[in-house]
């Protein structure tokens, strides 16, 4: 019973962490100082590619774990659950913002020379 009631107690502090990330996460992806692909040296642009890049990575890791931990509610309290429909719901606006950043990365690239990274 202590076992199972600290596993519980993880979970929930695991869920709270990652929702605190996640809701920092969920905003708009392009910062109002980053400026428009046509509008950069060819150096920001390959800067700010990277950036999205990265930023799609970290998101798509977190949906991953998102989707894990709804995997995990639906074992312990079954599919209908509200924390279920929670996590995967999260997990979905995360998955939709990483396609986004990596939108924003490629529109970047295109600024960039051909086969030039710095």
């Amino acid at each position: 019973m202590r076992q199972r009631r600290l596993f519980t107690n993880s979970i929930v502090l695991i869920v709270t962490l990652l929702a605190g990330c996640a809701s920092n996460s969920l905003g708009p992806t392009r910062s109002q100082s980053d400026p428009m692909p046509w509008a950069v040296s060819q150096r920001e642009a390959s800067d700010l590619m990277f950036k999205y890049r990265q930023q799609a990575a970290e998101l798509r890791a977190i949906a991953s774990r998102y989707e894990l931990e709804a995997q995990q509610f639906a074992q312990m309290r079954g599919e209908g659950d509200e924390q279920v429909q929670r996590s995967l719901e999260n997990a979905k606006a995360l998955w939709t913002a990483a396609e986004e950043a990596d939108g924003l990365a490629r529109e970047y690239q295109r600024a960039v020379p051909h086969g030039q990274l710095y």
